[in-house]
């Protein structure tokens, strides 16, 4: 049995402008704690998709796949696992996806398809796509995938969010459709994952398809065993058996000529660039306009510009921080002097004065004095981030 709750969640790629569209569904409405134990955030929002209906986003840290490699894919894999056990499931699915990398960012979509849940595809990004002189078909990538609806928008430009919230309303009358994307395992490989495949019928309940493609992903990562560990998914029995049972999928992988360490991702990216050439999702391939994010690209990564130019960023950002920021510095700490004189000068000497004036404002006056460094450096950092250089 399942338990479904009223809730959304965002998934997708990081530099998807996933957070993006969360702050344009949900404006001040959010609610930021941390995942229990570790310190990533946790953002949750109240978006009013219509006039008389609000759901609540789950805006998911970003990941490029299900095998937890980063600490960020691990909470996305920990709640795609969960949801796969039936706790705690969404209503739907919003799936971010950067229309200038279809391929690559469909990748961690085809891997949710499995999950029995409604999912909107928000392909963002799309004012890029059409400088580049590209278009995606959106009726045909909806029926490749099976989903609920494909969204084509533009977080940047703001333009789209209102489709996407009638998508979510329309989700009441949506009929499920299957995916025409199917893995092409080679049957050799196939034979081999068979009883990692049982053993996630038998003790998940999880269907035949589920239980392939995710006996596919704990091969080519023990860390998607680890994570079943990590969160008391399984039993001491079980989960020596299952290390055991992986252990020697690998080696038999091995024997065949084949890496399992990618066996994933290359039967997976060759599944969607073939479906997606098949069908005719992108037209106009041929890219006549090159934009100015690849412009700078091409010089911010050259092989000899490059580090020269990032050497040079660091300098900048270290001389704004320890040579500029002297004059606000300067300034603070005359302001907390003077301050301080003058407690001393209206005060009469005792324990009083002394709190307030060596206590208070001086302890107060050591702590704001490197707040021009701090707020400098917050600066500079955010505009790397969001930039996409860092």
């Amino acid at each position: 049995m399942h338990d479904q709750s009223p809730y959304i969640a965002l998934i997708g790629n990081p530099n998807s402008g996933k957070t993006a569209i969360f702050n344009l569904l949900t404006g001040m409405n959010q609610k930021v704690s941390n995942y229990p134990g570790i310190t990533v955030e946790k953002k949750r929002g109240i978006a009013h998709i219509s006039s008389h209906q609000s759901m609540e986003i789950w805006d998911l840290p970003g990941a490029y796949s299900l095998i937890p490699e980063s600490m960020d894919e691990h909470i996305v894999s920990m709640q795609v696992l969960r949801w796969m056990q039936g706790m705690d499931r969404p209503r739907a699915i919003i799936s971010v996806v950067d229309s200038c990398s279809l391929s690559r960012n469909l990748y961690l979509t085809s891997q949710l398809l499995k999950l029995n849940i409604p999912i909107i595809i928000a392909l963002n990004m799309m004012d890029r796509l059409k400088r580049r002189n590209q278009e995606i078909d959106i009726n045909a990538l909806k029926n490749l995938l099976g989903v609920a609806a494909v969204v084509p928008m533009s977080a940047r430009e703001k333009w789209g969010i209102e489709e996407l919230k009638s998508a979510i309303v329309d989700l009441g009358s949506h009929k499920k459709n299957l995916s025409m994307l199917k893995l092409q395992i080679p049957e050799e490989i196939k034979i081999k994952l068979q009883p990692i495949q049982d053993f996630f019928q038998k003790k998940y309940s999880y269907d035949e398809g589920l239980a392939l493609e995710h006996s596919l992903r704990v091969v080519t990562s023990k860390a998607a065993v680890d994570i079943y560990k990590d969160h008391n998914l399984i039993s001491k029995e079980n989960e020596y058996k299952l290390y055991n049972l992986r252990e020697k999928v690998v080696s038999e992988v091995d024997k065949l000529g084949m890496n399992y360490q990618i066996l994933e991702a290359t039967i997976r990216y060759d599944m969607l660039d073939r479906a997606l050439a098949d069908n005719n999702i992108i037209n106009n391939e041929e890219v006549h306009v090159i934009s100015r994010s690849e412009k700078a690209d091409k010089i911010l990564t050259h092989k000899w510009l490059g580090p020269f130019i990032f050497i040079s960023l660091l300098y900048t950002i270290f001389q704004f921080i320890f040579s500029w920021a002297s004059l606000p510095m300067d300034w603070i700490d005359s302001l907390i002097g003077r301050l301080g004189d003058y407690f001393i000068s209206i005060m009469s000497p005792g324990i009083l004065r002394s709190l307030l004036v060596e206590g208070i404002i001086s302890g107060v006056g050591a702590i704001l004095i490197f707040l021009p460094q701090i707020l400098i450096l917050m600066f500079f950092l955010n505009i790397l981030e969001d930039t996409g250089y860092m």
